[in-house]
């Protein structure tokens, strides 16, 4: 049986032992909360993060249970390819006929984009010819560069695909994912991604034998791995 905003509401409010007042206190009116958990009304998008907070659940989480305890095909393939290893040839085949699939019932730009990393990453293992891989993964970036600003998921992708690129090449985009996460100082999901990023690019460095250009990135990476 599916859920609703409501019924998921209810279900992590009876599991914490918090009452309706509590919950809706500063937020609504116990009546107007009542009502969505009978799923009367829905709230607005400010006052559902408002009541996420208060039950302390993040809209991940929510998300999955309101799905079942399940991922959307969608939020499944994007989990699968951030946790494949870049060198499984079999299994980067798997998932690009996977994402192929959703495409032809679905365009998707993010998954579009998945799909040419796959294609990239799948060129790069069955024939070692760069150039090759760097025709899907152009594709990526030239859609990515015309925008003045990249989300965190763009970002995942664009440091999963780094070391594609020529090393010029590859150093001028690190540099600007760099500069867009400034705004994301404050979460820990873009400081885990900025020192990805600069290791990253500190190898790229290294195997190119620019080593005090490595060093630099290295720098600013080795008190943050301390500190973890």
């Amino acid at each position: 049986m599916k859920k609703d905003f409501g019924d998921v509401f209810k279900e992590i409010r009876i599991d914490r032992g918090y009452s309706q007042q509590y919950v809706a206190e500063g937020i609504m009116g116990q009546s107007a909360y009542s009502k969505i958990e009978r799923n009367e009304i829905e709230p607005t998008f400010r006052k559902w993060l408002a009541i996420l907070e208060k039950l302390n659940i993040s809209v991940e989480e929510f998300r999955y249970i309101l799905n079942k305890e399940s991922l959307t095909i969608k939020e499944k393939l994007i989990n699968e390819f951030f946790s494949l290893k870049y060198n499984h040839h079999d299994d980067l085949q798997l998932l690009k006929n996977e994402i192929l699939a959703y495409l032809k019932e679905e365009e998707d730009y993010l998954l579009r984009n998945l799909y040419y990393a796959c294609e990239s990453l799948i060129a790069l293992n069955t024939t070692q010819n760069v150039e090759e891989a760097q025709v899907f993964a152009k594709k990526i970036w030239e859609r990515l560069e015309k925008f003045d600003r990249w989300y965190l998921l763009d970002i995942r992708l664009i440091n999963y695909i780094l070391f594609i690129f020529p090393i010029d090449v590859a150093v001028n985009i690190g540099e600007r994912v760099i500069q867009q996460l400034e705004p994301y100082q404050n979460l820990k999901e873009a400081e885990v991604l900025l020192n990805n990023v600069d290791i990253n690019l500190a190898i790229l460095l290294i195997d190119d034998k620019k080593y005090p250009e490595a060093l630099a990135y290295l720098g600013k990476v080795i008190p943050l791995c301390k500190q973890y």
